[in-house]
């Protein structure tokens, strides 16, 4: 079917499929941690609204058709690229974007194992590293990056370890000021080490 007023269809359709994800974008912060899961999650939480509108313009055809309205050319030529598009290029895209964030959550899984194994520590490091890369992981709903579990993962004494587990795990910090706190702790640690 070749749709009239290909100009304007391509841009609500665009918009369409656009908005949610830009909305989800600003609504998460996404640009203030940036990383390919979050991002991924974003998306899938967009496809609800998208589906919504989806079901929206379709049951608006529906009715207009029925109804004999003019222009119904337009709105007909609308729903069918938002379906074209949506089944045969946005799902497949999206499913392999799935399918790549569950690769990288494996590998991130290994990475952060392999950070946790080191035969020279004992018990007590172990543990408390494990704490707080979890509890890290839950206060900023989000996987850790490499580098983020490598910096948390350095040996400390026992009241460094306290001290980290006791700001993380305050419930009068925001995800903001974690978020922060996460930053500054792996900037101080590619300082230090760079410096050595």
């Amino acid at each position: 079917m070749i749709v009239s007023n290909v100009e304007i269809v391509t841009i609500l359709v665009t918009l369409f499929f656009g908005a949610p994800i830009f909305w989800n974008i600003q609504k998460f912060e996404l640009i203030k941690s940036f990383t390919f899961i979050r991002l991924v999650i974003i998306i899938n939480e967009s496809l609800k609204i998208q589906v919504f509108i989806g079901l929206v313009l379709f049951i608006l055809a529906w009715v207009w058709t029925s109804a004999n309205f003019k222009f119904d050319g337009l709105l007909i030529g609308i729903v069918y690229t938002y379906l074209v598009v949506g089944f045969f290029i946005y799902l497949p895209s999206l499913f392999c974007l799935n399918f790549i964030k569950f690769i990288v959550k494996i590998s991130l899984k290994k990475q952060k194992n392999s950070a946790l194994k080191n035969p020279n520590e004992n018990e007590f490091d172990k543990n408390f590293k494990t704490v707080i890369l979890d509890t890290l992981t839950v206060k900023l709903e989000r996987n850790l990056t490499t580098e983020e579990i490598v910096t948390f993962s350095v040996p400390r004494s026992g009241i460094a370890y306290e001290m980290i587990l006791d700001f993380i795990s305050d419930h009068d910090k925001s995800k903001i000021d974690i978020e922060r706190y996460v930053c500054n702790v792996v900037f101080e640690n590619k300082e230090t080490t760079h410096n050595i």
